[in-house]
């Protein structure tokens, strides 16, 4: 069921549902304001609010349709605008749009670009700011489903014209899900860093490209060559939060995916972090991003090392050392329970770990000692009765 969200306020409503990643979800902080996708004003209808985690009334930013859902929302770097993710005009097509994050029941703009079709499979799927919070970057299916393209628009202007980065007809990958700009990584100034799945290779690789849609290229020193001569794909990929460093997952050793790090501007070659690790078809989810302390010493992440298919907490120092394993989910390989998500404390004195430990399909959040292993979990906050807790974020 749908957790039940008790503001300070008072009023009750249900956080969106498809709760997507703790970092792509319908929540965002910034500072000590959350925005979040809510049917507070009417039940069944997800509009966006604003409320402060020290607590008071949540303020009503945007009121859609009654057919219409927020789903993905994101607050600009300086917190001054929230670009979200609804099907605002045509029920169940998504499209991006872009409001000032101090709005009372405003207007947003759209963002994203007109589709092929009015179609439920054409949909807006990742959003990421400039560093600036001038420009927002895209991607979506808006052509042909599972083919993502990737545009950009000035966030400032009153009727914001979207540019294609990466159209439809750069897409030369034919595999199976997924292809085309699959994650934007960075925007700065002109230049785009993205993890690409764009040609016949069928590959997953780290690209940058200008915000026009020239001078792509890898981004240096990211390709891996793998123990067999052929070339490693990329998985899951985060920057450190001074944007500095990017960590990455690889399968040096094909379907064995291992952490790297590297600078983010590709002047040096990657290194590998974990170690030791030799089961097939395993590593982090290319779908939960890795995740750094605010120090950007080390890395905390999941991956399903020791049990294919079960997610456990890990965290690797950025200096070398092997990855900690943090603690079991679940005591044997069929009772079917799984981490769902992770991140760190503000101060890095504590991980925070979303995960069904102790009743299957029931998730609490768990507190964990970065530098101990094989612990068990404290339980920091008991899902409601018959009810889970989704995605975890932390304030600095």
């Amino acid at each position: 069921m749908t957790p039940t969200l008790v503001l300070p306020g008072g009023d009750t409503g249900d956080i969106w549902e498809g709760s997507g990643s703790a970092d792509y979800g319908p929540f965002d902080i910034s500072g000590s304001r959350v925005a979040f996708s809510a049917d507070i004003d009417m039940a069944g209808r997800f509009d966006l609010y604003v409320a402060s985690v020290d607590g008071g009334d949540p303020v009503h930013v945007v009121a859609v349709g009654d057919t219409a859902d927020i789903e993905k929302v994101r607050f600009s770097p300086d917190g001054s605008k929230i670009a979200f993710v609804g099907d605002l005009e045509v029920e169940g097509q998504l499209d991006a749009y872009v409001i000032a994050s101090d709005a009372v029941e405003g207007t947003p703009v759209r963002v994203s670009p007109a589709h092929a079709s009015e179609s439920a499979d054409l949909d807006a799927f990742q959003l990421l700011w400039s560093t600036d919070s001038t420009k927002i970057v895209i991607t979506g299916d808006f052509t042909n489903n599972d083919f993502a393209e990737m545009w950009i628009a000035d966030a400032t202007a009153a009727e914001p014209t979207p540019a294609p980065v990466i159209p439809r007809d750069r897409i030369m990958s034919t595999g199976v899900n997924q292809k085309g700009a699959i994650l934007p990584l960075l925007v700065v100034g002109d230049r785009i860093l993205f993890k690409s799945r764009l040609d016949a290779d069928d590959l997953y690789k780290l690209t940058l490209i200008d915000a026009d849609g020239q001078n792509e290229a890898l981004l240096a020193n990211s390709t891996i060559t793998r123990t067999d001569d052929s070339t490693a794909d990329i998985g899951a990929a985060t920057l450190s939060g001074d944007r500095s460093q990017i960590a990455f997952s690889a399968d040096e050793t094909e379907t064995i995916y291992d952490i790297w790090v590297m600078p983010a501007d590709g002047s040096m070659a990657p290194t590998k972090l974990t170690d030791g690790l030799a089961v097939a078809n395993t590593g982090p989810p290319p779908s939960q991003p890795l995740k750094w302390s605010a120090d950007g010493q080390k890395i905390a992440f999941l991956a399903d090392y020791r049990t294919e298919g079960r997610y456990e907490p890990y965290v690797v120092p950025v200096a070398g050392g092997g990855q900690v394993h943090l603690a079991n989910v679940g005591d044997t390989p069929g009772d079917n329970k799984d981490a769902d998500s992770i991140c760190w404390t503000p101060s890095g004195d504590a991980v925070f770990m979303v995960a069904d430990l102790e009743i299957g399909n029931d998730s609490d959040l768990f507190r964990l000692d970065p530098a101990t292993a094989d612990q068990t979990p404290a339980i920091a906050i008991a899902a409601p009765p018959s009810g889970d807790l989704a995605g975890v974020r932390s304030s600095h």
